[in-house]
């Protein structure tokens, strides 16, 4: 990984950006593909992040998920130490650590391109928010549509399913948050480390490991990628 000055490294395009019609053959074929880690990354970023010392337990949650396990450290992390991973299509910088915070959270900064999607899914682990750092993004939660631009707070509930894709040709900055922590560790082990801090080539994400992901971290695809027309109806 290349760290340094962000600037145009962050948003800085190869091509058109994933292609929609990849996902659309493989939801419909009904593949799995998970969203939520459960372990703690013990090398990269999270050995540079700052950890003050101090018991850290983790307890295990009859519902499949996982109990808050506390820490009395502070955690801090530099954006420069943060391990870039490139991620179906998108630019993933880890940041929240679920070994920082005690498994009660992780967050993960991403750059879409312009036409990302994702595919309707369920979380059936975690609780999903996002904020939105820069750009526009259009979703769904059940049977409602979402919309949220610069500056705009998002909370998508585990169990019902949701998406959202890009809008607008404008490159999409989010901070994705989970509670409880995880899905660090799944965007490390489902992406590939990113060369540099620019999006990724476009091309088909790796089917195969997805779908164990999938199975291994309790996310469950159910649709195609999203679409919309007209005005959002919330």
């Amino acid at each position: 990984m290349t760290n340094g000055a962000r600037g145009d490294r962050t948003t800085r395009l190869h091509g058109d950006g994933l292609d929609r019609r990849d996902f659309v053959i493989r939801a419909a074929a009904g593949l799995s593909i998970g969203l939520i880690g459960t372990l703690p990354r013990t090398t990269g970023a999270s050995a540079r992040g700052t950890i003050a010392a101090g018991p850290m337990t983790h307890q295990n949650d009859p519902t499949g998920g996982h109990g808050m396990a506390s820490s009395p450290g502070h955690y801090a992390l530099a954006d420069d130490d943060a391990e870039a991973i490139w991620f179906i299509g998108t630019l993933a910088l880890i940041k929240g650590l679920a070994g920082g915070t005690g498994d009660a959270l992780a967050t993960v900064e991403f750059i879409h391109p312009p036409r990302f999607a994702t595919p309707l899914h369920v979380h059936h682990r975690a609780d999903e928010a996002f904020y939105v750092l820069a750009g526009a993004m259009r979703g769904v939660c059940g049977d409602q549509e979402w919309s949220g631009t610069t500056g705009s707070f998002v909370w998508l509930p585990r169990g019902i399913p949701h998406g959202y894709a890009v809008d607008g040709d404008e490159t999409l900055r989010t901070l994705a948050i989970t509670a409880p922590a995880g899905f660090d560790r799944f965007v490390v082990e489902a992406g590939e480390p990113a060369q540099e801090r620019i999006l990724p080539l476009p091309g088909p994400p790796d089917l195969v490991k997805l779908e164990a992901a999938g199975v291994k971290y309790g996310i469950e695809t159910v649709g195609p990628p999203v679409q919309f027309t007209g005005t959002p109806s919330v």
